[in-house]
């Protein structure tokens, strides 16, 4: 079964799924630069897995595609929020912020 997936064109957004299904957010990240992205969600999403898919044919010092799936636990509305940053440089360093509001029927 594929997962619903969410990306950067959902940013700001509402989206609606069924009960308790899990769902993925894709980012693109080019970690080797120093930014990644932070995220902060609700305490009743469950973060499954998170990783990085390059291109197959990739050279060295690219970024990729960083995908997160997670299980809403229950009903309700869940957020997801993250900042693409160099952690050591805090918050002036942020090139990117996002948002995703998840109700859970």
């Amino acid at each position: 079964m594929t997962l619903p997936s969410f990306n950067l064109a959902d940013d700001g957004g509402v989206r609606q799924l069924p009960k308790e299904r899990a769902f993925a957010l894709e980012l693109d990240e080019t970690p080797t630069t120093g930014y990644r992205w932070h995220l902060e969600f609700s305490e009743r999403l469950m973060l499954l897995s998170s990783e990085l898919a390059l291109a197959d044919l990739h050279p060295p010092g690219a970024g990729g595609r960083r995908r997160w799936v997670f299980q809403p636990q229950g009903s309700g509305e869940f957020f997801i929020q993250a900042k693409l940053w160099r952690e050591w440089l805090g918050d002036a360093s942020v090139i990117s912020r996002y948002r995703l509001t998840v109700r859970v029927a």
